[in-house]
């Protein structure tokens, strides 16, 4: 596997020079896939097939026909050996709508390998999460080659590089209409309180979070003179538990809901791996339920004002780098209700205005955005994310701990108090 280095933002797979390649023992290039992007692919699309995405790994010398490819996405990829051609793709992109079964592996897939059966010639796939997998890979008996004569001729070969330039601006003219922020207006309520009453929601616009239609969830935004309110409502047969063992990771341990905002508007300078530069005024507030039953909160501050910071604490991988905040501390005090209705819950939040560094007034704009964590059953655990505006890879990553405590204001909607 070759990579063909960083890649701009707007910028796909194809064309970045990045490839998989097949040498002789004397070092003759005997044929290449160049639908590949190697390590994070940050900027790829989803699952498509004939695309190589997140390639971080091969196991060639278990099969004699097959060259499997592992996705850091939670998929594994199929070449023939022989003439480098695009087999098919094992399991699920987690940046897909997703169904948590036995063919699903979470991203941060590090593991795969292939072996053909010496006694029975069938072919098994070892893989998986936390668990360890066997599939049997049926159906490769029905892969049939053919060769097809192809003639270009000179001034074909000119007309594909016009047309490849042409596409790519034309990816890059989508991706720039499509980077707009999304925006919702804030209404004022009239009578709020984070009680389980639903009627002053009445006629607020649920913003939806994600794109589960099997499992949809959505948040209702509101405000009065002393806080912002929220009301989350998720559709799905998980339970809303947490069992945290530490409240600064309670984003890891289980189903939990968040709010981000920020008073500042303008765009930030994007680094390497979507870090962008922090300020202060960032807020990220995780809210869970317990074992117990009782309502849970964590607030994130990048930066503060304070020159002392007791609650300062950071997170690193060699993978993903170091993530700083000034402070990480519980809000248990927060004003919370929780309650379980038919197919799901339903949980409300009131975070007061005096702790965002917003002064509410009509008109005023600011960024905000909204998100529902998914646990397993026993709520120990995270399985997937999804939020309102932020739809970077990087908010489908849920094994490694800086990318998924990392905000992206850039990525966050524009709220218009009415």
């Amino acid at each position: 596997m070759v990579s063909g280095g960083l890649v701009a933002r707007g910028e796909r797979a194809q064309g970045t020079g990045a490839r998989i390649v097949k040498f002789s023992p004397e070092g003759r290039e005997l044929w290449r896939y160049a639908n590949v992007h190697c390590g994070f692919a940050w900027t790829s699309s989803t699952y498509t097939p004939g695309f190589v995405v997140g390639a971080f790994r091969n196991r060639s010398p278990n099969h004699p026909e097959l060259l499997p490819i592992t996705g850091y996405y939670g998929q594994y990829f199929l070449i023939d050996k022989k003439d480098g051609l695009f087999v098919d793709a094992l399991c699920q992109d987690q940046r897909s709508a997703y169904t948590m079964d036995h063919t699903m592996v979470l991203t941060e897939n590090f593991n795969g390998n292939i072996f053909k059966h010496p006694k029975t010639g069938k072919t098994y796939f070892a893989g998986g999460d936390c668990d360890q997998r066997i599939w049997e890979l049926t159906g490769l008996e029905s892969l049939k080659r053919q060769s097809v004569a192809l003639t270009v001729a000179p001034d074909m070969a000119a007309q594909s590089l016009r047309n490849a330039a042409q596409n790519r601006q034309a990816r890059l003219a989508v991706f720039a209409r499509n980077s707009g922020r999304k925006s919702a207006a804030l209404k004022r309520l009239a009578s709020a309180a984070a009680d389980g009453k639903d009627d002053e929601w009445q006629g607020v616009a649920a913003l939806p979070l994600g794109d589960d239609k099997a499992g949809p969830a959505q948040v209702q935004l509101g405000y009065d003179e002393k806080n912002l309110y929220a009301r989350f409502q998720v559709a799905t047969a998980v339970p809303f538990l947490n069992t945290p063992t530490d409240y600064r990771l309670l984003f890891k341990s289980g189903s939990a809901l968040e709010l981000c905002l920020t008073p500042h508007t303008d765009p930030r300078q994007v680094k390497a791996h979507n870090v962008h530069p922090m300020q202060v005024g960032d807020l990220r507030i995780v809210i869970a339920r317990s074992a117990d039953g009782k309502m849970v909160a964590t607030r994130y501050r990048p930066k503060t004002k304070d020159a002392k910071k007791p609650f300062a604490a950071y997170f690193e991988t060699p993978a993903a780098g170091r993530e700083d905040f000034d402070e990480i501390a519980e809000w248990n005090d927060l004003p919370m209700h929780y309650r379980a209705v038919n197919g799901g819950y339903v949980v409300e939040a009131a975070v007061p205005w005096s702790a965002t560094g917003i002064t509410p007034t009509p008109g005023l704009r600011f960024l905000a955005d909204a998100g529902v964590i998914i646990g397993n059953e026993g709520g120990t655990r995270s399985a997937a994310r999804a939020m309102w505006s932020d739809r970077t890879p990087e908010v489908g990553v849920n094994n490694d701990i800086p990318t998924e405590c990392r905000l992206h204001p850039n990525g966050w909607g524009l709220i218009v108090m009415e």
